[in-house]
C-alpha cells in the first residue's frame, strides 16, 4: 500500500493550487463576492453652485441609504475569456446582476496585473456606471470610479477597497473618496459588528464576518472602516476572541 501510494503522488502533475517548490500558492486578484461592500464616503468637493438643494450628490443623507452598499465581482470577460473583468455595482444599481451588458448599469474595468504588488490589486478607470436600458426606479444618476485599490493577501483576500468617485445627478456632479469593507454588515450598535462569537451583545451570534483586524464602527445601520482612504490598506491590532 506505501508503495502504491508514493506512486500516485509522484505521478500527480503539479496544479496551480500546489506550489511545487514548496511555498504558498501565488495570489491572484480579486474581490469579496456573495454579498456587497459596505461603503464610507468623504465629501472632496460640493456639487457646483446652482444645482439645487434636491442633487442627491449635496445632501447630508447620501450615505445613509442603499448608496452606502457597493457590490463588486471578478470574472472572466463574457466577450474576451483572456481578460478578468471587474463588475461594479454602486449605490442603486447593488442588486443588479454583474454583466457586460451595456444596458445593464455596472460600472466595468480589468485588473491592471493579475496579481498584486505589495498586497494591493488596482483598477486606473472603470466605465461609468448609469442606467442605459432598465428601470431602476433611480433617477438620472450615474458612478464614475477611478483608482480603485483592493487589498489582496492571503489573509485579507479582496475584502477591503478604495477609490475616487465622481457622483453625477442630472447636470451635477460631486466629488467623494470611497472606503469599502466585506461584507457589508447591518448593525444598531459597535456590538453588532464584533467579529468573534457569542457576543451576547451582539445581534450576530456566530460574529460579524469582517476580518478580525478591521477596526469598524457602527454608521448608519452599516459596519464601515475606522478611517479614510489616506489611512488604507486600513487595520489595526486583531481582535482576541474569547
Amino acid at each position: 500500500m506505501k508503495k502504491l501510494v508514493k506512486a500516485l503522488l509522484v505521478a500527480l502533475p503539479c496544479v496551480a493550487l500546489i506550489d511545487c517548490a514548496g511555498g504558498e500558492p501565488e495570489v491572484v486578484c480579486n474581490v469579496g463576492r456573495g454579498t456587497p461592500f459596505a461603503i464610507a464616503y468623504t465629501l472632496v468637493s460640493d456639487a457646483p453652485a446652482g444645482c439645487g438643494t434636491n442633487v442627491k450628490a449635496t445632501l447630508s443623507d447620501f450615505a445613509n441609504n442603499s448608496d452606502a452598499v457597493w457590490g463588486l465581482e471578478g470574472y472572466y470577460s463574457q466577450t474576451d475569456a483572456n481578460v478578468m473583468t471587474v463588475a461594479v455595482r454602486p449605490g442603486e444599481y447593488h442588486g443588479l446582476p454583474a454583466s457586460d451588458d451595456p444596458d445593464v448599469p455596472n460600472a466595468l474595468g480589468s485588473w491592471d496585473t493579475l496579481h498584486p504588488a505589495n498586497n494591493l490589486c488596482t483598477v486606473g478607470t472603470f466605465q461609468a456606471a448609469h442606467a442605459t436600458g432598465i428601470d431602476t426606479g433611480a433617477t438620472a444618476t450615474s458612478y464614475t470610479i477611478t483608482g480603485m485599490k483592493v487589498l489582496n493577501e492571503p489573509a485579507h483576500p479582496g475584502t477591503q477597497m478604495t477609490a475616487n468617485l465622481a457622483y453625477t445627478d442630472g447636470a451635477c456632479t460631486a466629488n467623494f473618496t470611497v472606503v469599502g469593507t466585506w461584507p457589508a454588515v447591518p448593525c444598531a450598535t459597535d456590538d453588532d459588528c464584533d467579529p468573534c462569537p457569542n457576543n451576547p451583545q451582539s445581534a450576530n451570534v456566530y460574529g460579524s464576518g469582517i476580518a478580525a483586524d478591521y477596526p469598524t464602527t457602527c454608521q448608519d445601520g452599516l459596519c464601515k472602516l475606522t478611517g479614510t482612504q489616506a489611512d488604507f490598506p486600513i487595520k489595526g491590532a486583531a481582535k482576541v476572541c474569547k
